[in-house]
């Protein structure tokens, strides 16, 4: 069978090269045409960028929805809380103006390939039933987790239409087997390449890394509470609605914390050059690809035992678990950490690696195009 043509649908992705938002989703992208997959990834617009664009060897379509500059729906990290105020008013033309670029850009397809069940996989299902394709869906977190209420059917019946689902996490294959009684394909992220330095002794007087968006279920006021308790220094990189209040946290419990704002791929690396370990203190994670790619850079990791985090931490290996949300646990793991624990990050994240990440999904397509009769 000849490599497949995909068409990624997704509402996430970067805007250009050094943006942080959905980086892995173009991660995912290129690992599939580094192995001779032909891909086109559709998202939607955003004020000020173009229709058509290039990463690398990734051609990107984004649909438009609304005049340029009403187009705020995407490209915050929070879409869905966004759609439940006034922007809420533009989800009914971002589904019909995606469904109806996905048709379109589709017709030069084999395989739709949908990250987050909505709104992507909602619509990538509809289009792929009018264009008689398959359609790959593929679940990471935040969509299970705003799958309650009247949502709770919605994401059962968008699942169950689905050619095939991929779960980023065994947690999450966990989930889709409650709300829509089918088996997922545990297929997670690839490291990113770009992000991850490679392995290096860790610096023993290195602060502690933590990246991510700066909103509560990333953890982050855990780790400033932590952090001022085992008197640590920590080195916070991202950006979110959170970081005043986590600012206003260090100084009053009198943690020491630099927050450096999202920074670019060269620069991510070189802070896990510099950091004697790294943090992922979440509440809820999808998968937990700054664990992975913490771990592959040599860094000792610790990390809040939810979500997709078990599958990468491995206490005793290459970092150790703690209960979300307990702050003298993680503040004893930041004081106590072995840091040789890094030593076994690379080999333990090797099933990681973009090429055998773009192999499982190439024989998942050629299966959902064999179902389908294409």
């Amino acid at each position: 069978m000849d490599a497949p043509r995909v068409l990624v649908c997704t509402q996430g992705f970067p805007r250009h090269p050094d943006d942080h938002h959905a980086v892995f989703v173009l991660d995912h992208a290129r690992a599939l045409a580094a192995a001779g997959v032909a891909v086109r990834v559709l998202c939607p617009s955003g004020p000020g960028l173009p229709q058509n664009d290039r990463f690398g060897d990734v051609d990107v379509v984004r649909f438009r929805y609304a005049p340029s500059a009403l187009e705020r729906l995407a490209y915050t990290g929070a879409m869905h809380r966004r759609a439940r105020g006034p922007h809420g008013l533009l989800v009914p033309a971002l589904l019909a103006g995606f469904r109806r670029a996905a048709i379109r850009e589709g017709r030069g397809a084999d395989v739709l390939h949908a990250h987050w069940w909505a709104p992507s996989g909602l619509v990538a299902v509809s289009a792929a039933r009018r264009l008689g394709l398959p359609c790959v869906v593929h679940v990471h977190g935040t969509d299970a987790a705003i799958a309650r209420g009247p949502l709770r059917p919605l994401a059962g019946a968008v699942l169950r239409r689905a050619t095939t689902v991929l779960a980023a996490s065994n947690q999450l294959a966990g989930w889709v087997r409650d709300i829509a009684g089918v088996d997922a394909v545990v297929a997670p992220m690839p490291l990113g390449a770009d992000r991850v330095p490679a392995p290096t002794l860790p610096p023993a007087g290195g602060p502690v890394l933590a990246v991510g968006r700066l909103v509560p279920e990333k953890g982050f006021d855990v780790l400033v509470r932590a952090a001022a308790r085992a008197a640590v220094p920590v080195v916070i990189v991202g950006d979110g609605d959170r970081r005043d209040a986590l600012e206003a946290l260090a100084v009053s419990t009198g943690a020491r914390v630099e927050f450096t704002g999202a920074l670019a791929p060269a620069e991510l690396a070189a802070r896990y050059r510099q950091a004697r370990a790294v943090a992922v203190p979440s509440r809820r994670e999808g998968f937990g690809i700054v664990a992975a790619e913490a771990a592959a850079a040599g860094r000792a990791v610790i990390a809040s035992a939810v979500g997709g985090l078990p599958d990468i931490v491995r206490p005793g290996v290459n970092g150790v678990l703690v209960p979300p949300g307990d702050v003298d646990a993680l503040a004893r793991a930041l004081a106590d950490l072995d840091l040789s624990l890094g030593g076994g990050g690379p080999a333990s994240v090797a099933w990681l690696a973009p090429e055998v990440i773009a192999a499982r999904n190439i024989e998942v397509y050629e299966q959902a195009r064999l179902r389908s009769g294409r």
